[in-house]
């Protein structure tokens, strides 16, 4: 187990007060072929218990009717922490990877111990999503699309000026298609993704599935 793991070992209390903003114009909250979808959060811990920090994330998504059952999306994302008094615990920090970023595994990037391989978190991310929905030859009623799709961004940075970690600001990147099928149930979502950018110690992850969606 990482060492940094061992120095926040015991229990915490985290009180904390909170907002979320959502300015939603899309045309349908399942399946979007225009208009768009933002948000902004603050997390403010502190008020009592064992964790200090304020914690802000935003995001955006727009998206595009290029033909009919043809959508361009493109999304922005981002996060910052930053702790008040005390270093931010690990499960406070942001974890990148698998449904945030398509082609590394849950953690995948981020700060890693170099002895244990643990993932840390992060204190600052950000990301970009390209991505084209369409057609697959079949009856609408089957409820099914493919997509092809492209993912920038980092995740870097904590607080522990104590601690010998495996950390980079550089750019990762990934590509890949999917198939989303609009089940029942939900979306149910396959998708087969490889990085194009990385640093030796993210860890990749070339298939996910996935089931749900964020509204």
């Amino acid at each position: 187990v990482s060492n940094a793991v061992r120095r926040q070992a015991g229990g915490t209390v985290t009180s904390l007060v909170g907002y979320g903003l959502a300015y939603d114009r899309r045309d349908d909250r399942i399946e979007p072929t225009s208009g768009f979808v933002g948000r902004i959060g603050n997390d403010l811990g502190g008020l009592g218990g064992t964790e200090h920090f304020v914690r802000s994330s935003a995001s955006y998504t727009h998206y595009y009717a290029i033909a009919d059952e043809w959508v361009l999306s493109g999304g922005i994302d981002g996060g910052h922490i930053v702790g008040l008094s005390d270093d931010v615990n690990i499960v406070n920090r942001f974890f990148i990877g698998g449904d945030t970023f398509r082609g590394f595994k849950p953690g995948g990037i981020g700060v890693r111990d170099p002895a244990s391989g643990d993932a840390l978190g992060a204190n600052t991310y950000y990301t970009g999503t390209a991505e084209m929905g369409f057609p697959l030859g079949l009856p609408k009623e089957f409820g099914m699309k493919g997509r092809v799709f492209s993912i920038v961004g980092s995740a870097f940075d904590i607080d522990e000026a104590t601690a010998i970690v495996l950390s980079s600001t550089a750019l990762r990147a990934s590509a890949g298609v999917g198939v989303t099928w609009i089940s029942p149930l939900g979306p149910i979502n396959i998708d087969l993704a490889l990085p194009f950018l990385k640093q030796e110690f993210d860890q990749k992850e070339f298939f996910r599935f996935n089931f749900g969606t964020r509204f």
